[in-house]
């Protein structure tokens, strides 16, 4: 991946090397219907006219789901999802995957240390320090408000 971390060395003649479509990203929620999803949709701004595209993405992309949270990671130049439900199967998830905006390729992200990670929907994911990552609230696995705090640090 590409990073984007020193934006004023960037030469925006070329974006399409850092970030293959430019737009407005909404992964998952729900189809027709109340099947949940697991489809990328980038909504494009191009000369005062708005229109949504299907991002077309390679790599395995996350298990369909809704209420789950995303934020950019622009060290990475990646989106990150965390967590979600989908209650066709009655899951509520715990992972985390990366979206490489340079090529749109999905990564899971696999935890080595620690208790592993909690599972979560309609939760909070911020980034308060460059590295660092913060996901709280939502509700977890019995479908009770969490009061849990995760840090993550990459």
């Amino acid at each position: 991946m590409k990073s984007l971390c020193n934006l004023e060395a960037v030469d925006w003649t070329h974006v399409k090397d850092f970030i293959l479509q430019e737009g407005f990203y909404l992964f998952g929620g729900f189809l027709e219907g109340a099947m949940p999803t697991n489809e990328l949709w980038i909504l494009k701004s191009e000369l005062e006219n708005l229109r949504w595209i299907k991002g077309n993405t390679l790599g395995q992309a996350p298990e369909p789901r809704y209420q789950q949270a995303m934020i950019h990671y622009p060290k990475e130049n990646a989106l990150i999802v965390s967590g979600g439900r989908n209650d066709k199967i009655q899951m509520i998830y715990a992972d985390l995957y990366f979206l490489a905006l340079d090529t749109l390729t999905w990564m899971k992200v696999d935890f080595i240390r620690g208790q592993g990670f909690l599972s979560l929907a309609d939760h909070m994911f911020i980034n308060f320090r460059e590295n660092d990552f913060l996901i709280f609230g939502g509700i977890d696995t019995t479908y009770k408000l969490s009061n849990k705090i995760t840090m993550l640090s990459f």
